[in-house]
């Protein structure tokens, strides 16, 4: 998709909210503005709806260093990476996440990204993404978004901060009455004329946001919105630094539907009620009679398959007929239909015979059920009913077992 939405997120949920909604395809901005706090995160749902949402994070919140490999370094390098970095933090190593970025190569030495944020922090910005609603599959420390130039320091003002970007894998951010404290210890570079002579090389600034500041090389870049700024950084490199992996990675549930074999036998019960309910909607005409057909079938599919619940009333006919294709031996469910209709009355009839196994046999045209009853008599009278509707009714072998008669009915339309 061409569009999509931006979020910056402080440390706190009193943070300003700045959003941007950028077109790639137009390289224009769509909607764009501030929100006071995360408390109204949720209006940015239609804002939303549908594109996909990237979040950067203050960058005050994430610390980005770059630690030394190794030769032949593997996985257990990048496990044993916490407890190699704990003296480095106050906090307990238990306490932090530790994301491993990309390998590269300075002065000769094999190099790993790795950005280290608490636990605790992500679980805030991560639940205040979930009680709004949205749906973001991308973290992103502030000033990673911003632009970085070779020998240049990046700097940009966004809301009431300064990002700061000095290196490949290095940035922080500044509040505004620190800029000038921060400039003031910057050093002078230095470097020798033809003559030997020390002359004096300001340091370059890659300038995003206009400010002023003596004694520097100011390269002045476009000074579109900041946002739009990190937006077409990001959108310009499809491998920037996320964030939200590991454990934190968004999830997609995945709704499992139980197995269409191990309740064949409330299956032929759903079936019935299935095709009666669906005979009913065909003559009704009104509105509030289809809303109770509706219900019904509602509860008859959750009687076979109780884990249904979140399934909508609109898609349990196709699942019912997923689950059905399944049952027979070919594609012939008129057939199997047909028989199923004309022996309804003696289902009815003879309640206290109960189905164990369905098989519908396309080729020979008939359907074998494996059954109980109380009594021989219970699977005579089923016999004598259904012939009375058309239909030839085979008896296997009856047994008893316990209190059960059991026995196969084979079943066929009359020739």
């Amino acid at each position: 998709m061409s569009e999509q939405l931006f979020i910056r997120l402080g440390e706190n949920e009193q943070a300003t909210v700045p959003w941007l909604v950028w077109s790639s395809s137009e390289k224009e901005i769509i909607a764009s503005g501030e929100l006071a706090n995360v408390a109204e995160l949720a209006s940015l749902q239609s804002r939303a709806s549908g594109r996909p949402i990237t979040a950067f994070v203050s960058g005050q919140a994430v610390v980005c260093k770059q630690v030394e490999m190794p030769a032949k370094a593997g996985r257990q390098f990048v496990q044993a990476l916490p407890f190699m970095l704990e003296e480095e933090f106050a906090q307990d190593v238990e306490e932090l996440f530790f994301v491993p970025g990309d390998k590269v190569t300075v002065d000769d030495k094999t190099m790993l990204n790795v950005a280290v944020c608490s636990h605790e922090q992500m679980q805030t910005w991560l639940t205040w993404l979930d009680d709004a609603g949205l749906v973001c599959h991308h973290l992103i420390p502030d000033y990673l978004a911003l632009p970085y130039h070779a020998e240049q320091v990046s700097v940009l003002k966004l809301v009431d901060s300064y990002l700061i970007r000095d290196g490949e894998f290095s940035g922080f951010n500044l509040a505004d009455s620190q800029l000038d404290a921060w400039l003031s210890l910057l050093p002078k570079g230095e470097h020798e004329d033809e003559e030997g002579n020390l002359i004096e090389q300001p340091i370059k600034i890659a300038q995003y946001s206009p400010f002023e500041a003596e004694g520097f090389d100011l390269e002045q870049q476009n000074l579109d919105l900041p946002m739009q700024v990190l937006a077409e950084h990001v959108l310009a490199n499809k491998n920037m630094f996320n964030l939200r992996v590991g454990q934190y990675k968004q999830k997609t549930d995945h709704f499992k539907f139980l197995s269409v074999w191990r309740y064949a036998a409330t299956l032929l019960l759903g079936v019935l009620v299935m095709h009666l309910v669906m005979q009913g909607v065909k003559t009704m005409q009104l509105e509030k009679e289809a809303e109770l057909v509706e219900a019904e079938i509602r509860q008859r599919f959750l009687e076979v398959y109780p884990n249904g619940k979140r399934i909508r009333t609109s898609m349990i006919k196709k699942q019912m007929k997923s689950k059905l294709a399944g049952v027979g031996d070919g594609d012939d469910s008129a057939n199997l239909f047909a028989m199923i209709d004309s022996g309804k009355s003696a289902f009815k009839a003879v309640p206290d015979l109960k189905p164990s196994s369905f098989r519908f046999d396309a080729k020979r045209q008939e359907i074998r059920i494996q059954a109980a009853a109380s009594n021989f008599a219970s699977f005579e009278k089923f016999k004598t009913q259904a012939e009375k509707e058309g239909l030839t009714v085979e008896q296997g072998s009856l047994n008893n077992t316990g209190n059960q008669v059991a026995g196969t009915i084979t079943i066929k339309r009359a020739s």
